[in-house]
């Protein structure tokens, strides 16, 4: 039975046993002041918070912001979507900057988009390569992919209750460059191509699998690829990352079903974070991963705060809006005889309202007589249905 709260639990009970599915408080003070980071997450009311990580960079940060509140804070580890254009899957070092940039940037993805003519991919490659001439110094040094996950794997060993992310398939954002030796960064046109992006994230959650650990997903505009990222994992490591039995119609003799090794791992827990998907995507992930796929939702993406409006501004009036009154107030019409200009009405002039039997008699001659349009008004009586009459 479930652990409900008492009628006297308090606030703060019922928020310590609350986890923060998802935040990036290692990027947090622009990732200079982890001492301040730490001491906000000492603050907050939830028990756990769950503290991705998601450039090279931030690896460490998240590793550090664990040790200082080892008791709150759950680190995940991984390279996110918008970095992973900094990994390269060459086997061979030393990696060729030029070369790996010249083969992972794009500026679509197919195959959203029909496949360009051989005259267009000459014009894109000619532009990349002008572009990298300006810009190619300003880009990260590539690493290897293999030396990254030997670092992811060496990090999540250090803390065993640790998960991988932020890690997925981003579609709409585009590489960031370092703007200028102040720091800062700026946005290109350029895209890592979703090929890549699937290499990196599917090696991450390989090593997610063996390792048995949650990962925390990304996923922009790239559904379709995601859904079949999940079919190539379950057709490889099967209950060890759905969590379910095989079913007898896959098994290849009738009692392999029951011989499954009661140690082997089952499934590891996937968090969509801030999912735009459609239903159909959704009852799909449901029912590919009906046991270990779960959704967190951001209030901040899902109801951003609107910016605040500028205070109304008075000022006293100028003779230059008495000249523009003067344009658009509609002078007075010309009375009626000249010589009595301010003659009142006289009781003759006044609108005389008709007796109440006319209107009466009106509505009755009215009724069941069509209009312009055909219209035959029904009334009960000769008179109108109201209280009171007319």
């Amino acid at each position: 039975m479930a652990d409900h709260a008492s009628p006297t639990t308090t606030t703060e009970d019922f928020l310590g046993r609350l986890t923060d599915a998802h935040c990036h408080a290692s990027d947090a003070f622009e990732g200079a002041d982890p001492g301040r980071a730490a001491g906000a997450i000492g603050g907050l009311a939830t028990g756990k918070v769950c503290v991705m990580s998601s450039s090279l960079e931030s690896q460490a940060r998240t590793a550090d912001l664990a040790g200082r509140r080892p008791a709150k804070v759950v680190p995940a580890f991984g390279l996110h979507p918008w970095f992973v254009g900094a990994v390269s899957l060459a086997r061979a070092e030393p990696i060729d900057k030029r070369t790996h940039y010249r083969a992972v940037l794009c500026t679509k993805h197919a195959p959203l988009c029909s496949p360009p003519t051989p005259g267009d991919r000459r014009e894109d490659e000619e532009a990349l390569e002008r572009w990298l001439d300006g810009h190619l110094p300003l880009l990260p040094t590539p690493i290897p992919l293999a030396g990254f996950l030997a670092e992811l794997r060496v990090r999540l060993a250090q803390v065993p209750g640790s998960m991988v992310g932020e890690i997925g398939l981003d579609k709409a954002s585009t590489v960031r460059i370092q703007s200028g030796p102040e720091g800062g960064t700026g946005a290109s046109r350029y895209k890592v191509a979703i090929a890549h992006q699937l290499a990196v994230v599917r090696a991450q959650i390989d090593l997610a699998v063996e390792l048995g650990r949650p990962v925390s997903l990304h996923c922009v505009q790239a559904s379709n690829e995601i859904l079949g990222l999940v079919d190539a994992l379950v057709a490889r490591w099967g209950r060890r990352f759905t969590g379910l039995d095989p079913s007898p119609s896959t098994t290849s003799s009738p009692g392999r079903a029951g011989q499954l090794d009661p140690s082997t791992p089952r499934g590891i827990n996937v968090c969509w974070h801030s999912p735009s998907l459609s239903v159909d995507v959704l009852r799909q992930i449901q029912r590919k991963l009906p046991q270990t796929a779960y959704f967190s939702f951001s209030s901040h993406l899902a109801s951003p705060p609107s910016p605040p409006r500028p205070p109304r501004r008075r000022r006293s009036l100028s003779p230059r809006d008495a000249g523009s009154a003067r344009r658009t107030i509609l002078p007075p019409s010309p009375p009626r005889d000249p010589g009595h200009a301010h003659r009142p009405l006289a009781p003759r002039d006044r609108p005389r309202r008709r007796p109440v039997d006319d209107r009466r008699k009106d509505a009755h001659n009215l009724q069941g007589r069509p209009d312009r349009q055909g219209f035959r008004p029904q009334w009960p009586g000769s008179s109108f249905a109201r209280p009171g009459g007319l």
